[in-house]
This record gives C-alpha cells, structure tokens and sequence, in this order.
C-alpha cells in the first residue's frame, strides 16, 4: 500500500481516537464533579437524572420530580428523581438504608405546625411542591381543611406569586361539586395561603401507578364524567382550565372526581392587563409542565387554549387511564410535543382491542387534532358520555351539527376559527420553537 495512503488512514484514526478520547474524559470529569461526595458541587447546578441500566445523563431541570421519559440509548423509561447519581464502573447497584428519624423531628422542624391561621389550626403536612406546601389543618369547630402555603423565598418571584394569586381568585369562582371548593386566601407572616377543602383521597396519577386499585371501565368513565361536569360549569363562567392531567384530578373515598390546581385558569375573554400577564404566567407553566396532555394549539400558544383544548386534555388523560399511556410519549419534551403536531391521533381500540367500540370513539374524537373536530363544548361532550354509559354509540356528524347549532347563539368559551387558525401571527414561546425546528409544519 502507498505511504501516502498509509500516513492519511493513520492521520484519520488518530483524529477519530482523539475525539472519542476526549469525549469520555469530559464525561469522566462531568461525572465525578456531579458526585453527592464531591466538594465542588454546588447548589445551583443542573439537576441530572440517570438511565438506571445504562447510565446515560439527562438534564432535567425542567421536568417535574416523577416524570417519565425514555432513554434515548438504552430505550428504558426513566424517572425523574429516581436515579440523581451515576453507578460507579462494575458496582452492582444497592438500594440507601433509611436513617433513623426521631419521630416528631419533621414536625418540630416546621415553623408552620401549630400555627392558627385564619381560623384554621395547623397540624400535619399533607404533601410538599415545588413552590410550597399543603397542610392539614381544622377550624374552631372541628371541620377539616387543606391549607395551600407557598414559601416566602418565592415571594420576590412575580410569575409566582401571581400564578399562585391567579390560582386563589379562580378557585374562588368556581362552586361546584367537581371541583376542589376554595374558601378564603390571603397572607401570613410572609406566607401567601390558600384555604380550600380536604379531600379525603388521592390524585388519579397515584390510582394509575396502584395496580392493586384497578378501576373498571364504567369508573374509569365516571371519571371522565365528573370531570366534565366542572369542565361544564368552568364554561358557563367563560373560563378554561389549561392543565388538566391525573395529578390535578382527586378521587375522594366515595369515588367522586374533583379538579383541582387553578394555577394557569384564565377567563377567556380578558383585557390587555390580563393578556400580558397571562403571556409571562402560561410561558412558567408550559415549561414547567408536563406535554403528554396538552393539544396542539396549547403547545403552539397557551393564550390560544379555549374549551376544546380541555376537552383534549381531558380525553389525553382518559387515554391514559384506559390504555396506560398517554396518546403520546417517549423520548424527551421536544419530542413529545412533536409527536403531538405530527403524529397520526391514535385509537384506544388499536392499542387494546378489548375496549368497547363506543368508548375507543368518544375519546377520539376528544383527542382530534383540530379544535374543529372534537366536542364544541363540553355540555356536548357530557351528552355523548351519557350515551356511552348507557352502552349506545356516540352521537353522530348529524346530531354533532345540531348541538354546534344550538351552541353558536352564546358564541362564549371560545374564540372565532380565524383567532384559532392565524398560527403565524398568533405564536407562543413553544410555537416559535417549534416554527424553528420545522415542526408541526404540513
């Protein structure tokens, strides 16, 4: 072989070996700097989370502790907050021994525990967020309430404190028996407060990850119902939810479905004060929440969500509860959110023959792409449940047209086809992303 061949192919591999060389040393270096041990960690880095077999790294920073996704290399699902650190190299793993706690430690620690505020004495914390807490507590006259707190390092935070005020003032609003009844809000000692109902319960994410508590199909659609009923309600009052999923959805011991979480609530017809608010507000939430049940025109502008962008929600987390996945995952958010633009809407019928006919089309046609072609509202939808209960099929094109007639004299909870279509005057923070990366394009 010519020399001169010989020195490029050498030239060639030593550039190829270089760079793989590197690479691994960069990793070895991000890896032993992201150790818990290590004295240069710092509080402000990235959160990680870790593939459990493969121990591939993911920047996590804004998917909420619990998450799934599917690692890119390996194709096993990952969560959130399960995996923080990497394996050492031939080390089996091995689950942490639980340190002893001395009991009361956790309450002591808590400057809130004993506290009367606004008549409610608290006792007990009922779960932690992101941004707070929510505690159990009781009135002078022994009656059970939940008390919502956000911390008071958040409240130089604007986007914060006026989603968490935004939450306060909607559940204010909204009385009905499908949705968590708010009773009063305020602030105490630095501490911005919700006082609402105890829901003597659990989320509907936590009934998906309990297999031993599987619901039947009639359930699963009261479920459905229920939620719909609020959805029924909200849209009476020309407002929208916007973040419908199974952990903002409770299920109390009596087997009754309320919403919950009026963080990105908004009323849809609203003033420029209140648009430019929203804009800043729904940009944290879509970032901070998850995709698998947002629609299409959400993704693109949270502003653009109306009643039928519910529905979606709605029918995505019924999918879920009847498939045991939503309509669309894997991968991370970007592609999810591509999928959603994308990918043909699936059938609960295909991933599960088993499902009822009747049950497969009404959540179809809940999870239609265009806006257009799902449930005008959702006083159509609970008509279409009610058949479906009864065991009859959803309604058909013709009888769809007449309730789209009955419904276009109130002409509320939604904008015009035009406000809903100009997707390129009218982009958010996620449509412009997407416009860049070509997707959602036909």
């Amino acid at each position: 072989m010519d020399l001169r061949v010989n020195r490029e192919f050498f030239e060639s591999m030593k550039l190829r070996c270089f760079s793989f060389v590197k690479e691994e040393i960069i990793h070895t270096i991000a890896t032993i700097y992201e150790l818990e041990s290590c004295p240069l960690r710092t509080e402000n880095m990235i959160p990680r989370s870790y593939c459990i077999k493969c121990n591939a790294k993911y920047n996590t920073e804004t998917l909420a502790s619990g998450q799934m996704f599917v690692c890119q290399r390996c194709q096993t699902t990952v969560v959130v907050g399960q995996k923080t650190t990497p394996e050492p190299f031939g080390v089996p793993s091995q689950s942490p021994q639980p340190q002893p706690q001395a009991q009361g430690d956790h309450e002591n620690s808590d400057p809130m525990i004993g506290k009367t505020i606004d008549g409610v004495t608290i006792s007990k914390p009922l779960g932690k967020g992101a941004a707070g807490i929510v505690y159990y507590g009781r009135r002078a006259d022994g009656s059970e309430v939940a008390l919502k707190t956000m911390h008071p390092k958040f409240a130089t935070k604007e986007r914060i404190v006026k989603r968490f005020i935004r939450e306060a003032k909607s559940g204010m609003k909204l009385k009905h028996k499908h949705f968590v009844e708010f009773y009063s809000w305020g602030e105490y000692e630095g501490y911005n407060y919700i006082i609402m109902e105890f829901v003597d319960g659990c989320t509907l994410k936590e009934l998906l990850k309990n297999n031993d508590r599987e619901m039947n199909d009639r359930t699963k659609l009261l479920v459905g119902l229920h939620v719909a009923k609020a959805l029924a309600f909200a849209f009476e009052r020309n407002m929208v939810h916007r973040d419908i999923k199974p952990d903002n959805i409770m299920i109390t011991n009596d087997g009754v479905a309320k919403l919950t979480d009026m963080g990105l609530a908004k009323e849809v017809h609203s003033d420029d004060n209140e648009d430019a608010e929203d804009m800043g507000l729904t940009k944290t939430g879509v970032t901070l929440g998850t995709p698998y049940y947002m629609p299409p025109e959400q993704i693109q502008d949270s502003k653009r969500a109306d009643c039928r962008s519910d529905i979606y929600a709605l029918g995505a987390t019924l999918f879920h509860l009847f498939a045991g996945r939503p309509p669309f995952f894997g991968g991370g958010m970007m592609d999810v959110m591509k999928k959603i633009m994308e990918d043909p809407t699936p059938k609960l019928i295909d991933v599960n023959p088993e499902i009822p006919q009747n049950i497969s089309d009404l959540v179809y046609r809940m999870i239609e792409r265009s806006v257009d072609d799902r449930y005008v509202n959702p006083q159509a939808l609970l008509k279409d449940f009610q058949r479906v209960l009864d065991g009859k099929p959803v309604m058909s094109q013709d009888e769809l047209l007449s309730v789209l007639s009955e419904s276009e004299d109130a002409d509320i909870g939604y904008g015009s086809k035009d406000d809903m279509g100009d997707k390129d005057s009218k982009g958010g923070f996620f449509g412009k992303l997407l416009k860049m990366f070509g997707i959602g394009k036909k």
